[in-house]
């Protein structure tokens, strides 16, 4: 069945099928967890349980919090207009917007994507997750057992390259926040920024650990790394030095090391990265801090670290459904 057509049915609005169809994908991760374990552990070369638990959890919490709000997300909630209507009731209806096509970022990780794919689903909308970074075993795996569980028409994850059967939709998202605005923007590459109060060695291993996880998955790895002219050896020299320990060899790619002698060259050689994809500042110095977040458009970021958090899906369910009101005197 088309999309459309199964939208027009009106069995993607039924609260019944949208529990049923995401519980199932709940209890499919579950009997399979131990296989997803196995996939993370080959994609993310990281054996600590602690650590692939998490990573876990990338996929069965959204599931979760979908799952809880596929039974009552669109039942009206009763309100008192504000004036000129003080005395009357009004009702506010949710409807999903139909169709929705999520493109996210060739940055954006495989499990922060799958989030909001199943959110969508949640709150009625017929959807498409079109995932245009890596195809690694997780993401495979995972697919396949979701794609199951989801009626046709309903929803599908597909990879670049794959024909998307949705031609029409009502709503297309993407970007790193996933917000309408976003779908179609170019992003440059992930950039992080030192200065010259960062702690080289602490922070030069953050890099590598970011590149050891940058499986498409959960993490966005530093593609550029901006420092200081005086300290660009010492980088170096400690990057190359926690490669070693954690690969047991150096880096076979070079990761490419820009030095800049003020803050203008920096502004200049920032500005070069249109809408970095993230932006990662190593500093010590708050005002310097500042004035990146505030001067430099990028898509997600973190201070004196490379972990990027998953979008929150309380502020995605606003961007996902349409809300009208209805009052009555």
């Amino acid at each position: 069945m088309e999309f459309r057509e199964f939208y027009d049915t009106g069995q993607s609005r039924d609260g019944e099928l949208r529990h049923e169809v995401l519980h199932a994908c709940l209890n499919a991760v579950t009997e399979n967890k131990e296989d997803i374990l196995s996939y993370l552990a080959l994609d993310l070369k990281e054996r600590k349980p602690e650590c692939l638990l998490y990573y876990c959890s990338l996929i069965e919490r959204p599931l979760n919090i979908a799952a809880g709000m596929a039974g009552s997300t669109l039942r009206p909630s009763w309100e008192v207009p504000k004036a000129p209507y003080i005395l009357s009731m009004g009702r506010t209806y949710h409807e999903p917007h139909g169709l929705v096509l999520i493109d996210p970022d060739r940055h954006m990780p495989y499990l922060h994507s799958f989030g909001v794919y199943v959110l969508s689903l949640a709150l009625g909308n017929c959807t498409v997750l079109r995932f245009r970074g890596r195809e690694t075993s997780t993401a495979s795996f995972l697919t396949d057992i979701i794609n199951k569980c989801v009626p046709e028409g309903f929803g599908e994850i597909i990879f670049a390259g794959e024909e998307c059967r949705m031609t029409d939709p009502d709503l297309v998202i993407g970007g790193m926040d996933f917000t309408a605005e976003s779908a179609g923007m170019t992003t440059g590459r992930a950039v992080a920024v030192f200065d010259a109060t960062a702690e080289l060695d602490k922070n030069a291993e953050k890099v590598v650990k970011a590149w050891k996880l940058r499986a498409d998955l959960t993490e966005i790895a530093p593609e550029l790394v901006l420092v200081p002219a005086c300290l660009r050896d010492s980088f170096v020299k400690y990057f190359n030095k926690w490669h070693r320990r954690k690969n047991g060899m150096e880096a076979p790619e070079k990761l490419p090391v820009i030095a800049y002698n003020d803050d203008e060259e920096l502004k200049r050689l920032l500005g070069r990265e249109k809408n970095p994809a993230a932006l990662y500042i190593f500093s010590k110095d708050a005002i310097m801090k500042e004035r990146l977040i505030s001067d430099i458009p990028f898509l997600t970021g973190c201070i004196n670290g490379t972990s990027l958090r998953p979008p929150d899906l309380r502020i995605m369910k606003a961007n996902l459904l349409k809300e009208k009101t209805l009052t009555m005197k």
